[in-house]
């Protein structure tokens, strides 16, 4: 299903734009809490995944923090995606954005840079599964960057992350009991 990804701006970064992309290129590997490595046609590293907080809570914000290894650039058109599901493809939410605040496009990036790439989402409040699964990967309608290596679902999207959530207890519920006392004399039916 390749027809679910939002379209984005293509323009080239401004001097506005490269000043906050600076603090949003990283010189050295981070570690993340989720750490993925999933190798996308050799032109990109999907290293991982930071969220905060910890456990994803219905109707409250999750901040999701990707980082990606530039390893030789796709080319024009390219952009990332996100995509958010349940377990067993549950509860799909497109979480698309441009990477650092569509400020970066994919096709500058330069080999050997480790992009830092921020954006939050709000988890709804309807959410009733105990786990948000976090696909990503790069795509240019109608393909996707092939997953070389590293976890995926075989259509091109690197699963990034399996997020706890806090979902509410279920209300217990309550049998009504019968109690049948035991006899010692016969039985008549009336």
């Amino acid at each position: 299903m390749f027809n679910a990804c939002v379209e984005q701006d293509n323009d080239k970064p401004t001097a506005e734009d490269l000043k906050a992309l600076k603090s949003n290129t990283l010189t050295a590997a981070p570690t993340p809490k989720y750490p993925v490595n999933a190798d996308l046609e050799g032109k990109v590293v999907y290293l991982g995944m930071d969220v905060e907080p910890a456990t994803a809570v219905p109707g409250k914000e999750l901040k999701l923090v990707h980082y990606w290894k530039s390893v030789a650039s796709p080319g024009e058109g390219w952009k990332v995606f996100t995509h958010i599901e349940g377990p067993n493809h549950q509860g799909f939410i497109n979480a698309d954005h441009g990477p650092v605040g569509g400020k970066y496009p994919v096709g500058q990036w330069k080999a050997g840079e480790i992009i830092r790439d921020e954006h939050t989402i709000t988890v709804p409040a309807t959410w009733t599964h105990d786990a948000l699964l976090v696909y990503t990967g790069v795509w240019r309608a109608p393909t996707r960057l092939t997953v070389k290596s590293g976890p995926s679902d075989g259509s091109g999207r690197v699963l990034a992350a399996t997020i706890p959530v806090q979902v509410a207890a279920k209300p217990e519920v309550v049998r009504k009991r019968y109690v049948a006392p035991k006899t010692d004399k016969p039985i008549h039916v009336d």
